[in-house]
């Protein structure tokens, strides 16, 4: 039975059935809105729940942050194994932990892999999944055998056994005589090996051949190889092909980017330079900061500008920029109220206000030559130049040298 036939069964994820008529089977629908889990027959465009790792806002499906599996516009309240949420985000618990308390407190190991009493997490014996020590195995992985507390490897393509019989084969091989025998080409289940059940996606079972047959590009589901009934993820039909679809009317593209449609497909493309909305690359309706809308077309303000009337006049600086006397946008580096740092005077120019340096060991000047105050370890010399005393009565010399004052000091000089 196709798993995407309804009503008599229930459509896959992202999927709804069109009718609830029994007597009739038909191809489940793709929800309209992007990564969406479950919508309603009656109006697909409108999501009622989103998948894994998605939020629902404004009817759209948006992304969680990294390794986060259900969260809000807030943050994230829940992670992936292996993580925990910390302040609206998803940090990585230790290695080889699947629940932790904190990143460093492992409550629970990742499966083969068991927990010592200091919380650390260490590898089970090969093929094992639930351990207490290295070589104390209770539970094998799905694809291993138990026998006398050691896990080993079942048959090819087997994953439930017991020593070399097979019960259960992995997709697309069926179980037939206790070993794993493949399924006609194509085919996701079968009965034996040459009767088919369930094809792989994107193909149509042929009863009377007992043959999965392809069908169109790009199509996940069909009620014959030339009419598809589902497109794959990010495809629509039209014209009775699957096109590729990055944006429509439900799944519109960012802010500063347009989706451009055609018969072959639709894809986002980025609006103009300078603009934040536009209809086509034509046509910008809305232009960003520092732009001036002319013509549909955003035209630069001069630089640092915020805000223009024309391109060569500006009516407002940018935050943090001023206008000088001939009407252009500088940064000042200091003000009267932001000084610079201590040893740097504020120097004003046309281009900018700039701290410049005072001369050595000065802590305030009037300009880059004039010293007023000198730091705490440095005095005035004769010249009113700040010099450093490595000696005086509080601080004397080594014995055999003696203190002598100097232009740029104190200085201990050998007898």
């Amino acid at each position: 039975m196709n798993p995407y036939i309804c009503p008599t069964k229930t459509c896959p994820e992202g999927t709804v059935c069109p009718s609830t008529d029994k007597t009739k089977p038909q191809i489940c629908q793709a929800c309209e809105i992007f990564n969406c889990k479950m919508c309603q027959a009656s109006s697909r465009g409108k999501c009622q729940a989103c998948r894994y790792g998605y939020y629902l806002e404004n009817n759209a499906c948006k992304p969680c942050k990294d390794n986060c599996e259900n969260c809000d516009s807030r943050g994230c309240f829940n992670c992936i194994p292996g993580y925990l949420v910390k302040d609206g985000q998803c940090v990585k618990c230790v290695q080889d932990c699947n629940i932790c308390f904190g990143e460093w407190v492992c409550k629970d190991c990742n499966p083969g892999f068991f927990k010592d009493r200091f919380h650390n997490c260490y590898p089970c014996s090969p093929g094992c999944s639930e351990c207490t020590s290295e070589w104390s195995c209770s539970r094998c992985l799905p694809d291993y055998n138990f026998i006398n507390k050691v896990c080993q490897k079942c048959p090819e393509n087997c994953i439930n056994c017991e020593d070399d019989k097979c019960f259960e084969c992995i997709e697309g091989y069926r179980a037939i005589d206790d070993v794993c025998q493949p399924c006609p080409v194509n085919c996701k289940k079968c009965s034996s090996y040459q009767e088919c059940q369930i094809c792989k996606d994107s193909y149509l079972l042929d009863k009377m051949a007992n043959t999965c047959t392809f069908c169109k590009a790009n199509c996940r589901a069909c009620s014959s190889k030339d009419v598809c009934g589902l497109c794959k993820d990010h495809h629509d039909l039209v014209g009775g092909e699957c096109v590729p679809s990055e944006c429509n009317s439900k799944n519109p593209c960012r802010p500063n980017q347009f989706c451009d449609a055609n018969n072959i497909g639709s894809t986002c493309v980025n609006c103009m330079e300078g603009c934040d909305s536009c209809k086509n690359l034509e046509v910008c309706t809305r232009c960003s900061t520092g732009y001036l809308k002319q013509d549909n077309r955003c035209l630069k303000c001069s630089q640092n500008c915020q805000q223009c009337s024309a391109a060569d006049t500006c009516d407002a600086c940018l935050d943090g920029y001023r206008f000088t006397n001939d009407d252009q946008c500088v940064k000042d580096q200091c003000t009267s109220i932001r000084g610079c740092p201590d040893g740097q005077q504020c120097e004003k120019l046309d281009s900018g206000n700039v701290c410049i340096q005072c001369p050595d060991l000065c802590k305030v000047c009037s300009d880059k030559d004039t010293c007023t105050e000198c730091f705490g370890h440095a005095r005035f010399n004769s010249d009113r130049k700040c010099v450093q005393d490595f000696c005086n009565e509080m601080f004397r010399c080594a014995s055999g040298s003696f203190c002598q004052s100097q232009i740029i000091g104190n200085r201990c000089q050998q007898c």
